[in-house]
């Protein structure tokens, strides 16, 4: 006798829904057991620093960008690379300029 093949019960869409219903739900903590983040009020024309996040890096692209492990430096590292990133931020941003003034040059001659 010849092997009869097997078929497959297609999923019934109520029994897969059933087994959704057994899952743990996820739920976000309620707002009471956030933790409660330092507040800063700022007024308009006032000046904020984000020395916790680190100087910004700006990319040879022109994209910006921050140090990720800032936090985990010591003094003197953090010290060392702000003094490279400085000098490193003003070529490449002066590099940028002087590309975006020969862009604008190439167009108004092809206008």
């Amino acid at each position: 006798m010849e092997d009869e093949p097997t078929v497959e019960k297609a999923a019934d869409p109520e029994e897969e829904e059933g087994k959704k219903d057994k899952r743990p739900m996820l739920a976000l903590p309620a707002p009471s057991d956030a933790k409660r983040s330092e507040t800063n009020t700022l007024k308009l024309g006032e000046n904020v620093k984000f020395d916790k996040l680190g100087p910004v890096v700006i990319n040879s692209d022109g994209t910006i960008s921050r140090i990720a492990n800032w936090d985990k430096m010591t003094e003197t590292e953090k010290e060392t690379t702000y003094r490279v990133l400085v000098k490193r931020n003003n070529l490449r941003r002066k590099r940028l300029l002087e590309q975006q003034e020969k862009s604008k040059q190439k167009l108004n001659e092809n206008s």
